[in-house]
């Protein structure tokens, strides 16, 4: 009885393995065939799963060796399944593309513009790879323009920040020249009208005194009016301004001390120490031959207890000859709370006001007039002004204002004499810690630094210091007799002096 043909699922032996390569796809050979044992176990049952899957696969994976059985099947099952075979290994390939273009090109259209192009990349075999396939790797690549950055010309945050500064310095320069040229304009107009005001009522009272008076009542009008005259001279020698009734000859002098803007008045203290005598001398001498029209300045020294016999003899003649001297109830220092003490003993100490107050060193040279013509239309109320730290900068609310020399309005000395914000920080620079009282206390809205006419000697400090100009106000860190003696001679401060038969000056 001749063999009957087993089915697929029936012909399976079990048969020795063996691990070679298969044989040439898509040719049928004899009954005894090698097929791939995943692919004839799973032939029925996933066949159709296979079918409507979305097939994923890598060209490297058809390449690993697998175990291979040795079946006997028929020629005609032989032959489809090694077509199937063929067909699913050469469709796998194709259908993944065909899904993978499918997803890029919906991706495309959904995220990005127009402008993007799709490349096609052919990746060539590698040798550091485990096989190499016979077919290249095809990839999609997509190709976008890269976005031109806004801030390009400035290429990083340092230059960005190098341009800010030197355009707010630029502004700052404009504003300050504006200023200046504003107040000359102002200044020249109002003594224009001053002097002619001046001039109408001189030319009057003049043609009254010509008159010869006919009554006693006339006789008294003309003394009242000799009288105004000469003291309008006076006045107008000294630089006042007049108010005038039109309907009449009457003159009102004003006394302007605190009321008008042309005429203030300013304490300077200059915190120094107890044995310091000939610094003290040679200060008075330098600012005992200044002085301002249009201000009224006092010059006071401010020092702290005496403790040495000698201090309260020489110190009590310098007291009852200058009258200029303040003792402090403090410990002698410099950074552990004099400041303080001084502006907060000053409203109870002075019978006046003052408008405004000024702590300086005892090295440094101020020019008196110069400094009350930067003050004259600086505002009267919460002001702080000075020489702005750091040196590089021109912009007065950035730090604090330099210890050589920082003025304050009248109304911050009473807050400091009666807040509690002082006395919660009194040690450290004095400088640095002023600073940080009016920016606890929110005071000094109103500031103003005096750059480049406050400044140190030149070579002493780095950008601090520069040579010396004629518009200076204070010239800070005169250690040396010889840097007083060329600040001196460069502002030719004896030029008053005139010759005498007393003196034999060359």
């Amino acid at each position: 009885m001749p063999p009957t043909t087993p089915s697929v699922s029936s012909s399976f032996k079990k048969v020795e393995r063996h691990k070679f390569p298969p044989p040439a796809l898509g040719s049928c050979g004899p009954s005894e065939a090698f097929v791939p044992r995943k692919i004839i176990e799973g032939f029925k049952d996933d066949a159709q799963k296979r079918i409507n899957r979305i097939p994923f696969s890598r060209f490297r994976n058809h390449l690993t060796p697998k175990e291979i059985l040795r079946i006997d099947i028929d020629d005609d099952d032989q032959c489809r399944l090694v077509d199937d075979y063929n067909n699913q290994t050469e469709a796998t390939p194709r259908e993944t593309k065909h899904v993978l273009e499918k997803r890029v090109k919906r991706r495309s259209a959904r995220k990005h513009s127009d402008t993007s192009k799709l490349l096609r990349f052919i990746a060539a075999c590698n040798r550091y790879r485990a096989a190499c396939m016979k077919e290249n790797e095809i990839r999609m690549l997509r190709m976008v323009e890269k976005p031109v950055e806004p801030l390009e010309p400035a290429k990083n945050l340092g230059k960005l920040l190098e341009a800010l500064h030197v355009s707010e310095h630029k502004n700052t320069e404009g504003r300050v020249a504006l200023r200046s040229k504003i107040r000359e304009e102002i200044c020249v107009k109002e003594k224009e009208r001053r002097d002619q005001l001046v001039r109408m009522l001189l030319m009057k009272l003049r043609s009254r005194r010509g008159m010869l008076p006919s009554s006693s009542r006339e006789v008294m009008k003309q003394e009242e009016d000799e009288r105004t005259l000469q003291r309008m001279t006076k006045d107008y020698s000294a630089g006042r301004l007049f108010t005038t009734n039109k309907d009449s000859l009457l003159v009102t002098i004003q006394n302007t001390t605190h009321t008008n803007q042309t005429n203030f008045s300013l304490l300077i203290g200059i915190l120094t120490r107890p044995d310091n005598y000939d610094r003290r001398h040679f200060l008075r001498l330098v600012y005992g031959i200044q002085s301002s029209p249009i201000a009224t300045i006092h010059v006071k020294f401010i020092l702290c207890n005496l403790t040495k016999p000698e201090q309260h003899i020489f110190v009590g003649l310098e007291i009852l000859r200058f009258h200029d001297v303040i003792i402090l109830n403090c410990t002698e220092n410099m950074n552990s709370g004099k400041t303080y003490t001084y502006f907060s003993s000053l409203p109870r100490a002075l019978h006046t006001k003052y408008d405004y107050v000024m702590k300086a060193d005892d090295d440094v040279f101020i020019r008196l007039e110069p400094l009350a013509q930067s003050l004259l239309q600086l505002p009267r109320l919460d002001l702080y002004y000075g020489f702005v730290i750091p040196c590089s900068s021109r912009n007065p609310y950035v730090e604090y204002m330099s210890g050589m020399g920082f003025l304050v309005s009248w109304d911050i000395v009473e807050w400091i004499g009666v807040s509690e914000v002082p006395k919660r920080r009194l040690f450290g620079p004095e400088d640095k810690v002023f600073g940080e009282w009016l920016k606890m206390g929110n005071k000094g809205t109103n500031r103003y630094t005096e750059k480049p006419a406050m400044y140190d000697y030149p070579g002493t400090n780095g950008k601090c210091s520069h040579e010396l100009i004629k518009q200076t106000v204070a010239v800070h860190r005169l250690k040396r007799w010889d840097q007083w003696l060329h600040v001196l001679q460069f502002f030719n401060v004896t030029e008053p002096l005139k010759s005498s038969n007393l003196y034999h000056y060359v």
